[in-house]
């Protein structure tokens, strides 16, 4: 069965997507940023079309030589941090710096083995690491602490995950259940001759899919016996697993027995990657799979990747490595010595990637991930030479979506089903960045609009309470706090939100526009209001906030002004002091024009804002320095700066009404980027 089963099946289901929960970063960023402020059209308008020219590979190396960037494996803790594994120790990015994890056969507080297979983030950001031998390795990195597993025969770890209360491991030899708490193992499927893994029932792919279900892969690519592995689905209530096998006689049925990737994807089709011409989708109902093979003469069609010519390998060990879904619904299908696919289902095509293909300097894919800030990596295990690639998708860059005629877009967030809510001067929307859609918000949809932790406008104080009971899940709001903001918005309708920030501890910090500062605080259950008091030093800078940002220390930066200096509408920049509620001054009263539109940290600690109509300016809170970019001392092309943010490479970008600038990392060069 083919692409036409595959096609009703994809687009049938269309309507149940539920997409994963990422956030953004570089993409968004720059989406913001050059849509801030300039007045919009009435008519959406289309990104590129998917083409192979979009999609570059660039590489990228950790620190040492060629074996430390053999790389396996990648995960990413809810902190952010990146975690490498590598044939040469497990290596940790935190963004600025990296640290490599090596086994120290004197020091039991290691790695049970420097080579990394296969690392797991647990709910907690405890990692579990599976060595290639010996066993696994459990890690906190709170405590820096390492705990060993030796498993029997010295067998290899290929896969973990966690499922419900046990981890599972896809070993050298069976799968393997295993109770944190109590530290009992058992073993399934095993082969009781174990000699080594190629005689042996070796399990590479693990996998829990929407439905709660846990299945496994069987089969090793360098064992030449098609009649080991299989595809098995785990019976919780039973304690054994349904089995799934290629039958010759059978077309609905696996297509070859050793199976490595199993992934489904947000329309909830079942994909299992195998040896050979091997890319299946299963209906887990029937059991029934349908292939897709590779056909010469419609190389545009979905299939796995296939080298015509023979590969390194000489084709005798093909085989699907993964499928992988990304933040467009498009499918990555990587194969050991065939190279790379990528599906849109949009426009049903596809494209391939080999070595000397777009920067791409290998057929051998191992591995691939996707970062939460949507950044792709493709591993190249130990037959990559020591490169691996990170992928430049050039169609990300400043695509350019109208709304609606003299329309300024004022705020953007992400929620949690990746829909970006837009807020402007005439109305609210909706954008859904998957199919294109913009929408703009019913009357009734409005008043119930979640408040985030990020800016919001035009919302009184009445709303903004019941939002962030749903928003943030916080029952200890109840209905005192209604009744509080109930009362407060009766006594002042006219009440002004201009910013939100939800800090680490949990207290959330409302900024207004004329009515000062208020503060939630999430422990004691209380609220705090701070206003301007003349002639008390220790009292808030002023009364109009329009930036609340907490930097990587912890502290509540407070801004704001008017856009004319006026004696009663002062500039300023505070920090606060939460022990004793007490505020920083960092500008002498009426020095400066505008107020802080957005405040950014870069890498060195200094803070950066826009001043709406003075700049830019960066602040040293060590020194309380204060360094200003204008047209008089810089090549800035603008004064009036509508948003600033930095990029994890510390260039910092900003957009003027027109134009989207970017400030080169040692701050000597300007570079414009004008919309046509």
């Amino acid at each position: 069965m083919g692409n036409s089963a595959f096609k009703k099946c994809y687009f049938n289901i269309k309507s149940t997507n539920k997409r994963r929960n990422l956030f953004y970063l570089i993409t968004i960023v720059f989406s913001y940023i050059y849509i801030f402020s300039l007045p919009l059209s009435a008519q959406y308008e289309a990104p590129n079309s998917f083409s192979k020219e979009n999609y570059q590979f660039e590489t990228f190396q950790l620190p040492g030589g060629k074996l430390e960037n053999t790389l396996q494996c990648i995960a990413q803790d809810s902190t952010g941090i990146l975690w490498f594994g590598t044939q040469n120790g497990l290596v940790k990015y935190d963004g600025r710096a990296y640290h490599r994890y090596l086994h120290n056969p004197l020091d039991s507080n290691s790695l049970i083995s420097s080579y990394v297979e296969c690392i797991f983030v647990d709910t907690d950001n405890t990692l579990w690491i599976g060595a290639f031998g010996l066993g696994f390795t459990r890690f906190d990195p709170k405590t820096n602490l390492f705990q060993r597993y030796y498993m029997k025969d010295d067998i290899g770890v290929n896969t973990i995950l966690r499922y419900r209360e046990h981890i599972w491991l896809g070993s050298h030899n069976g799968l393997i259940r295993f109770n944190p708490e109590s530290k009992e193992f058992k073993t399934y499927l095993a082969n009781p001759t174990y000699i080594d893994f190629y005689s042996s029932n070796v399990f590479r792919g693990l996998y829990v899919d929407q439905q709660d279900m846990l299945w496994a892969g069987m089969g090793f690519s360098w064992v030449s016996d098609k009649t080991k592995g299989g595809l098995y689905k785990y019976q919780p209530e039973k304690d054994n697993f349904i089995e799934y096998h290629h039958d010759p006689s059978n077309n609905n049925s696996l297509s070859d027995n050793r199976v490595k990737g199993i992934f489904e994807d947000s329309k909830h089709n079942f994909w299992i990657g195998t040896m050979g011409d091997g890319l299946n989708l299963m209906d887990r109902t029937s059991g029934h799979f349908s292939s897709f093979p590779y056909q010469p003469e419609k190389p545009t069609q979905l299939s796995r990747p296939f080298i015509v010519n023979g590969g390194y390998w000489d084709n005798h060990y093909e085989q699907v490595q993964f499928i992988h879904e990304d933040w467009e619904q498009k499918l990555w299908i990587g194969s050991f010595d065939s190279g790379l696919n990528i599906y849109d289902p949009l426009s049903n095509k596809q494209i391939h990637f080999t070595d000397g293909s777009n920067g791409l300097g290998t057929r051998n894919i191992w591995n691939i991930f996707e970062t939460k800030d949507r950044a792709i990596f493709i591993c190249t295990g130990g037959d990559g030479g020591g490169k691996n690639y990170r992928v430049k998708i050039k169609k990300q860059l400043f695509s350019f979506y109208s709304v609606a005629p003299d329309a300024n877009i004022d705020n953007i967030i992400e929620d949690k089903n990746r829909h970006i809510w837009l807020g402007g001067n005439l109305e609210d929307w909706q954008f859904n960045p998957i199919d294109k859609s913009l929408s703009t918000l019913p009357t009734d949809l409005k008043k119930k609009l979640l408040i985030t932790e990020l800016n919001s406008t035009n919302k009184h104080l009445s709303n903004l309470f019941p939002g962030l009971i749903r928003q943030f899940g916080l029952p200890i709001f109840g209905e005192n706090a209604n009744e509080y903001a109930q009362r407060l918005s009766k006594q002042r309708p006219d009440l002004f939100i201009r910013c939100v920030k939800k800090d680490k501890s949990g207290n959330i910090w409302v900024g207004t526009w004329g009515d000062g500062l208020f503060c939630y605080n999430a422990l004691t259950k209380t609220f705090k209001s701070y206003k301007n008091v003349p002639k008390e030093s220790a009292s808030i800078g002023g009364n109009h906030i329009s930036a609340i940002y907490e930097d990587r220390n912890g502290h509540i930066w407070v801004g704001g002004g008017k856009e004319i200096k006026h004696v009663n509408f002062p500039f300023f920049l505070d920090r606060i002091d939460t022990k004793t509620d007490t505020f920083v001054h960092y500008y002498l009263p009426n020095s400066e024009d505008g107020y802080p539109a957005n405040i950014s940290e870069d890498k060195a600690g200094n803070l950066w804002y826009p001043t709406v109509l003075g700049g830019i300016h960066q602040l040293n809170p060590n020194t309380k320095v204060v360094t200003k970019y204008n047209q008089s001392n810089s090549q800035i092309p603008s004064e009036d700066i509508r948003a600033l943010v930095i990029a994890p490479d510390d260039n910092i970008w900003m957009s003027t009404e027109k134009t989207l600038v970017r400030l080169s990392p040692d701050r000597q060069s300007f570079i414009r980027l004008v919309r046509d």
